[in-house]
Formats: C-alpha cells, structure tokens, sequence
C-alpha cells in the first residue's frame, strides 16, 4: 500500500516544480485547510485553546490574510504539550502511525507520532532528488544510525544501517562490503570517514545525501574536492520531514509539497527564524512551528523550477567531530531515546574538553539520582571510544548565537 502511494506521489512531485508560484500556493491551501479544520476539531491543543479560530469567519471559512495572527508553536511548547497535540480521531489514510523521538540537538527531545502520508511524502521528495543529480539506477542503499527512516528511495534498492558510533574504519569496511552507492549521513560524519580512509575507500558511491546539520560552504567545497560522487544537502527534521534537498544547479530547494515554511520576526543577522507547518502531520499537528533554526530565503526569481522557493542559507544544528585519545575523528552520537529511557530531561549538551575527557551537561526537572549518573555515564562511555565523561546538572544550556544552542562542541584546546 505504501509502495504504490509513494510512486503516485513521486508522479506528482515531477510535476509540482514546474507550476507558477501562483499554483503552488493554491496547492499549498488546499492542503493547509484539511490540516486546519482536522486540528481545530480534532487536537485538544488547538480545539481548546482557540488559537486557529482568527483564522475563521462566521461563515466558516478561512480568511489567509489572518494567517500571521495564528501564535507559533515554539519547540519547548510542543514538548510541555505532547499529549494535548496528539488527534483524538484520525482519516483512515493517515494509518498506520509510527512512533518516534527527535535527536534533542536543538532543544528538549520531542516525541511524535509519524502518519502513513508523511513517510510517503518523505521517501518520495528522496527519490525525486536523487533524480535532480543521477539518473541511474539506485543499488545499496546505506544510511546512518539514528537518521531516521524516512530516508529511503522511492523505489529500487535495498537498504542498510551504518553504525555511526562505530570507528570509521570499520564503517568503510561496511560500506565496502555492501556495495553501497548510496550514502545519507552527516557532513561532518562523511568527513571522518574520508580522514580515515581517503577517497579511495568510498569510490563505489555515487551519491552522497548530507543531512543532519547546516552543511558549511569551506565544509563542503572540501568533500567535493576528495570525494567523486554527487553530494546532495537535504535540510530536514524529524517531526517535520524533508524540508529543502539540492537541485542539479546546487540551489537549495523548499520542498513546497510536503511542508509550508516561513520566516518569523526573531532574527539573527540576515537570518530569521524558521516557521514550519507540515502538511500530513494529523497524529500531531505542528502549526507554525519554531523548532530553533534560522534561514534566509532567497529573494530573486528562478525560471528553473518556479514552483519551489530556495534557501539561501541555514544558520544552526552544526555538531562538531570529537577525537578520541588515539587522535582519530568520531562522530559522538547521542540517542535521546536510550537518554530518557534513563532519566526525565529537558535539554543536554556535551563537549569534549581534552583528548581524554568530556563533560555532560543536561538539564533535568529533578536532580538525577546516583544511579540515573551511573547509567549515563556507562551510556556515554559506550559512544565516546575512549573518552571519560563526566555528568553535570545544569538549570540551562547556553545558547549560541542564530540556534537554540549547540548541542555538541569540541574545544578547540582539544587540537
């Protein structure tokens, strides 16, 4: 059922880009509107609280130029609200649910249930990208642990894991012997695996998705050098989905189809605060939803693909590579799921201050008992290959400038 609604989806989205900006505006409220009345009649968050209904008039009908009354829904709100934002009934079409938990690295983890049209929507924007840079067939498939599963093609393919807590040797090791052509990780996950291996240890792949965190200019002009396949930066989360992926003339391109983004008032620089509203997230709702990032959108006109605006720039959600005492990179992965099986937190931040040591900071409702301590220290012993970590209650996480904060900083007395 699934595969057949991803490849009609994936029919549509070849269409879509050609549209005028006109058209895809008229799409986009159509599918805002269901989003609307379902939230409204159905989510207690927004039933209760009325914030949709200045949207309303007494006819019913929607007026949009009322849509910038509408509050934003700031990532610490849908936290306190999980519950509340949960539909009581859902359309058929929006099942099966899957339950997930975003990553936490910009703010408090987030619980979500994922529709059935969202997963489908995800898998299909990959494909079509993937298509915007290499028309051949996709063979193996390989994605790293903890980017979630969204991230599999539309069709063809078969699929596997790669560890990225492993050390890099042996995740080449992997991507070797599994004969993958298609690799979606991190940027700065790809560069340790290009430190420890050169270019020669990925020469089966063909393209590279980069997703995860803003893929810096110096970052990326430096893997494009070593590295021969097709890279493709995918800007998304987790409770939102793909957002923008890489067209064939490097422009980062809003995917209008499964999200509505706008900017808010906050700004950093050139820079505003990213507002989301994704489409098929009828389990939970998420309606002009800050999640801490900030953007700036392109201004000019595109005769390639009008239909989709562009992203000029993503500020935010960097993370840095640690290295353990030997002096190799790593990519220090911290899975918020096995962090709130130990304990009730709110935010957390860890920072590698020498070749041996790092310190854990989380901010918890109550203080961690010993035994909370000594399950996350054998927690982070277990990702850190060597490194000692020490854990620190904090009341909260200093923010860095254009994010939320950053959730994981490397010293630079470390190098």
């Amino acid at each position: 059922m699934e595969k057949k609604l991803t490849q009609g989806f994936y029919a549509t989205l070849r269409k879509t880009p050609l549209l005028s900006r006109e058209a895809i505006v008229d799409y986009q409220r159509k599918l805002l509107e269901k989003l609307l009345r379902h939230a409204r009649a159905q989510v207690p968050y927004y039933r209760d609280s009325g914030r949709l209904d200045v949207l309303f008039g007494a006819d019913g009908k929607i007026d949009w130029s009322c849509w910038p009354l509408v509050p934003t829904l700031t990532r610490r709100a849908a936290r306190e609200n999980e519950d509340r934002l949960r539909a009581e009934t859902l359309p058929r079409e929006m099942l099966p649910l899957e339950n997930d938990l975003t990553s936490g690295s910009t703010g408090a983890p987030l619980r979500i249930l994922r529709t059935m049209l969202s997963r489908v929507a995800s898998r299909a924007l990959l494909g079509r990208a993937i298509n915007w840079h290499d028309q051949g067939d996709i063979g193996r498939v390989a994605i790293s642990r903890y980017v979630k599963s969204d991230y599999v093609p539309a069709a063809g393919g078969h699929t596997i894991i790669l560890p990225g807590y492993w050390p890099p040797q042996e995740q080449i090791n992997l991507l070797t012997a599994a004969q993958v052509t298609h690799l979606v990780t991190y940027p700065n996950l790809l560069a340790s695996l290009l430190e420890a291996g050169g270019p020669e240890a990925l020469k089966n792949i063909r393209v590279v998705v980069l997703t995860g965190e803003a893929l810096a200019a110096e970052l990326r002009r430096e893997l494009a050098k070593k590295l021969p396949a097709r890279i493709i930066e995918c800007y998304s989360a987790t409770e939102v989905g793909p957002i923008a992926y890489e067209d064939s003339n490097h422009d980062l391109r809003i995917c209008e189809e499964n999200v509505f983004v706008e900017t808010g008032s906050s700004v950093v620089g050139s820079s505003a605060e990213v507002l989301l509203t994704p489409f098929y997230a009828y389990a939970m709702p998420l309606i002009r939803y800050a999640p801490g990032d900030y953007i700036s959108l392109s201004s000019g006109p595109s005769s390639f693909m009008p239909g989709l605006r562009r992203i000029e720039k993503i500020a935010g959600r960097e993370r840095n590579l640690f290295r353990n005492p030997q002096g190799v990179l790593f990519y220090p992965f911290i899975a918020a799921k096995q962090l709130a099986d130990i304990l009730d937190y709110r935010e957390w931040q860890l920072e590698q201050t020498s070749r041996q040591a790092a310190v854990f900071r989380i901010v918890c409702p109550s203080p961690p008992t010993p035994e909370q301590i000594l399950r996350l220290e054998a927690e982070l012993t277990r990702v850190l290959q060597g490194l000692v970590a020490t854990v620190i209650q904090v009341a909260q996480i200093p923010k860095t400038s254009g994010k939320a904060y950053e959730s994981v900083l490397r010293n630079p007395a470390v190098d």
